[in-house]
């Protein structure tokens, strides 16, 4: 089952709950306050660079960004891109 990260719009505490996918999205209850006026928050995930079944040490998390996708073409990113340049 997958963690989320939220964070309390009320007293700004982060927090993590795990549930299903199918929740996702789902209001959260801050756990200090109590408050569910909470934000789901960008989390990172998990690639397995080995090409073996994952393991703990075979993976690293990386931070999801606006630029995950790639091909932004704001040349900021590694698409290789060129502001103002189509393909």
């Amino acid at each position: 089952m997958p963690s989320y990260q939220f964070r309390c719009r009320h007293c700004q505490h982060t927090f993590e709950e795990r549930r299903p996918r199918a929740q996702a999205h789902d209001a959260a209850v801050c756990p200090v306050c109590g408050s569910q006026d909470t934000k789901k928050l960008l989390g990172s995930v998990m690639l397995n660079l080995s090409g073996r079944s994952p393991a703990a040490s075979d993976s690293i998390p990386v931070p999801i960004s606006s630029h995950a996708a790639g091909g932004c073409g704001c040349s900021a990113c590694s698409c290789g891109a060129t502001a103002g340049m189509r393909g």
